[in-house]
C-alpha cells in the first residue's frame, strides 16, 4: 500500500512540474531540437551539393571521348545518362 502511494505522489509531483511553463528543462530541450535541426539541415545541403557535382562530373567523364556520329556510342551514352539520372535527382531533393 505504501508502495502504490509513493508510485501515486511521484506521478503527481512530476505532472505538477512539467505542467510548469518556467521549467527550464522544457525551454532548454527546445533550444536543443533547434539547434540540432538547424545544423542537421546545413548538413543536408551540404551533402546535396556534393552529389549534385560528382554527378556532374561523372557526366562531364562520361561525354568526354566524344564520338557524336558513331550509333553504338550514342546508344550506349543515353543509356547511361538514364542510369545516372537518380544520383541527380537525389541531389536535387
Amino acid at each position: 500500500m505504501l508502495k502504490y502511494n509513493l508510485r501515486r505522489i511521484g506521478k503527481i509531483f512530476r505532472l505538477k512540474l512539467s505542467q510548469n511553463p518556467n521549467n527550464i528543462n522544457a525551454n532548454k530541450s527546445k533550444l536543443v531540437n533547434k539547434n540540432v535541426e538547424e545544423k542537421s539541415t546545413k548538413i543536408i545541403n551540404l551533402v546535396g551539393y556534393i552529389i549534385l557535382l560528382l554527378t556532374l562530373l561523372d557526366y562531364v567523364f562520361l561525354l568526354f571521348p566524344s564520338d557524336f556520329f558513331e550509333p553504338s556510342w550514342i546508344y550506349n551514352i543515353a543509356g547511361h545518362l538514364v542510369e545516372n539520372v537518380w544520383a541527380f535527382l537525389l541531389g536535387f531533393y
